[in-house]
């Protein structure tokens, strides 16, 4: 092999590494601003015992200190999220049983796409309105981690406008800043939250979402549909009575 070979294989061979070195920042730079990813958002073995493990003691001194100011045991044994669309806002309430529900955070909504109105059918882009469960926790989620919303849930069935089939669904509480019909807190936001809630019980973790928060703007958006209407009424009431400002 002549010196002038090699040295073009040599190139080639440093042009190609860099290229693939110049692939894979790109993907790395694409998750962090489209998804929010970050490489410390990885560190967690991909169930809830390893997110527990993982972030479970910051959430912890956060929830404690203010479940102690407040006068809820830690952990409570009541979680509701409730999420305001129009001001992009998540609040942590939590309760003793058969106590009054107290405030314990509130977050910003990085993203959430969409207007006010509930969702009706999948690829409308609309964040879900009404109560729901959290009906899973997901440690594995691609935007870091995540809480199912169980849309549609029976009410949602009941008062659907297309086939079941096609009504949508994977709707989720989650990390990063990007969102197609859920609602994005950030990693760091969604880690604390995210232990919190798998320290309730199963049974006792629901989400509330209203399109906007009817405490303080009490006049609900314009809709000529029944159902909406009423909806709109029941979530006025609710946050008015069991999670008053």
């Amino acid at each position: 092999m002549s010196t002038h070979t090699f040295r073009r294989i040599v190139v080639y061979g440093v042009l190609a590494i860099a290229a693939g070195s110049l692939f894979s920042m790109r993907r790395v730079l694409w998750r962090r601003l489209v998804i929010g990813d970050t490489a410390v958002a990885r560190t967690h073995t991909p169930t809830v015992e390893g997110a527990l493990s993982a972030y479970g003691k910051r959430s912890d001194r956060r929830f404690r200190a203010v479940c102690r100011q407040s006068g809820v045991a830690y952990p409570p044994k009541r979680i509701t999220l409730i999420a305001l669309k129009e001001e992009k806002r998540l609040e942590v309430w939590g309760a003793d049983a058969r106590k009054p529900y107290k405030r314990l955070a509130v977050y910003p909504v990085l993203a959430a796409s969409g207007v006010s109105g509930p969702k009706r059918r999948e690829g409308d882009l609309q964040v879900p309105e009404g109560f729901y469960r959290i009906s899973a926790l997901n440690p594995a989620s691609q935007f870091h981690l995540s809480l199912r919303v169980d849309y549609p849930n029976a009410e949602d069935t009941a008062h659907r406008t297309v086939a079941r089939s096609a009504m949508g669904g994977d709707i989720y509480v989650h990390g990063g800043a990007a969102s197609i019909g859920c609602l994005a807190l950030g990693d760091s936001a969604i880690e604390e939250v995210f232990c919190l809630v798998a320290r309730a019980s199963a049974a006792n973790r629901t989400i509330l979402i209203a399109p906007r928060d009817f405490r303080v703007s009490p006049d609900a958006p314009r809709t000529s549909n029944p159902w909406v209407q009423n909806l709109y009424m029941r979530l006025q009431t609710t946050l008015r009575e069991d999670f008053p400002l």
